[in-house]
């Protein structure tokens, strides 16, 4: 290695004593840490006074006791043997788990757990920090909030807003089932504990009629036949064997839809990445009330985090002006639902889509995300302080390596690991001195 290098590796390796554990230690080789990329980039000044300006986060008196409940149930998740997941919707600024990913190795370390979490078998982006994805051409992905109920192929739809499905060909006259395949492979340089899953969940619903499902495992297979009912089913199995590779094959003569899959650990935390490129915000509003409750039930889904903005601010005045009362809608669909859900708002990142000096629409979203999380009982994480403030996206683009794309938009890999490793030292914050009294109660 040259000077540089040992420079960069004593500088990650002190920020990561502060922040750990984000990712092994920098000469741990058991998990094959030489593949992973720098948590940090390259620009040690400036990334340094953005480290030392880290934001907290931000919540009312009136669920102080409520968040610290939470933290406490998620640290005996291990003792009483559960899975609690965490949603993390967002727009297309965490498309391919490129900010998820250092969220759930970070809780996955302090609470147990394992496995990339929830996808779908057609995603925008099939290939991620975390994991890539192979599907038949038959699969067809349904966006449902976006479109009415009586144009939708299939009306229901689960917590991830979309939804897969496949329809055998109703004119076949040999009556041959249809094949639909999918296959999933964990990324190499995966953090370490994602590559762990110990069983795959399966949400699907169809009309009446029996199906088979082929799970292949390395050259080991498991077969089983499953009776659809018309209502929103879970399929589960352990994942012996697993080595970093999956195949799902469904033989099938019925419409078949699959709301969502998740390869985890149990016990534990796992973080969903849930990607919603092109809207303003989630719309629960637009999912199936029963299913949207058994699912949060299934996972256990207590905290839910919202990442929006870039939209809203691309929309203009209006778009800035139509979050608050389409936010605040949402919200309200979530918690007649499930009414102890808590919420973490990640504000906007500063964007400037005119490459300017400084864009106020991203200055005055932010300020209404967090007047509206804060009137509304939620926590909020101020994104666009972290990156600087005014002109961030500038200085961001300036960096070298740069920490955002040319459209001053969207963040580079480099950007994004540096606001998930800032969004995480904030949770850190809150979730450390909770353990460490849980640990050590006389002191």
């Amino acid at each position: 290695r040259n000077p540089v290098d040992q420079v960069i590796n004593r500088y990650l390796h002190s920020r990561l004593h502060l922040i750990s554990p984000l990712i092994p230690e920098i000469n741990d080789t058991t998990e094959n840490t030489g593949q992973l990329r720098p948590v940090l980039p390259r620009h040690l000044s400036f990334t340094d006074s953005l480290m030392n300006r880290i934001p907290s986060l931000e919540y009312p008196d009136s669920v102080s006791d409520k968040w610290l409940s939470l933290i406490r149930y998620y640290y005996n998740l291990k003792e009483q043997g559960i899975t609690s997941h965490i949603l993390h919707y967002g727009d297309s600024q965490i498309e391919g788990d490129r900010i998820t990913f250092l969220l759930r190795d970070s809780l996955q370390h302090w609470f147990g757990g394992g496995g990339p979490g929830l996808f779908l078998p057609v995603m925008t982006v099939p290939i991620t920090t975390t994991l890539r994805i192979d599907a038949d051409e038959v699969w067809k992905k349904e966006a449902c909030d976006l479109l009415p109920e009586s144009k939708r192929v299939f009306p229901a739809t689960g917590i991830f807003i979309e939804h897969v499905y496949v329809v055998p060909d109703v004119g076949n006259t040999n009556s041959n089932p249809l094949y639909a395949s999918f296959g999933v492979r964990l990324q190499s340089f995966a953090a370490p504990l994602a590559k762990h899953p110990g069983r795959y969940r399966i949400w699907v619903r169809g009309d009446t009629g029996i199906i088979k499902l082929t799970v292949r495992i390395d050259n080991e297979e498991f077969s089983r036949s499953v009776t659809l009912n018309r209502t929103l089913q879970e399929l589960s199995g352990e994942l012996t064997g697993f080595t970093g590779r999956v195949n799902f094959a469904f033989e099938t003569s019925t419409p078949l839809i699959i709301e969502g899959v998740s390869l985890e650990k149990n016990p534990g935390i796992i973080v969903d990445n849930i990607p919603l490129r092109g809207r303003a915000m989630t719309r629960f509003s637009r999912v199936n009330k029963n299913d949207l409750i058994r699912m949060l039930a299934d996972m256990d889904v207590r905290l839910v985090m919202l990442q929006f903005g870039l939209n809203s601010v691309a929309g203009g005045q209006a778009g800035v002006k139509a979050y608050a009362s389409n936010f605040r809608h949402q919200l309200s669909v979530l918690r007649s639902v499930r009414p102890d859900i808590m919420v973490i708002v990640i504000g906007t990142t500063d964007m400037n889509m005119s490459r300017g000096i400084s864009d106020s629409l991203s200055r005055q979203l932010r300020d209404i995300q967090r007047k509206v999380a804060l009137e509304e009982g939620c926590l909020f994480w101020d994104s666009y302080r972290a990156m600087g403030g005014s002109g961030a996206a500038k200085k961001w683009f300036e960096n070298n390596p740069p920490l955002i794309r040319p459209d001053y938009v969207h963040l580079s890999m480099d950007g994004s690991r540096l606001l998930a490793t800032m969004l995480t030292e904030a949770l850190r914050r809150e979730i450390i001195p909770v353990i460490q009294n849980k640990e050590n109660p006389s002191e």
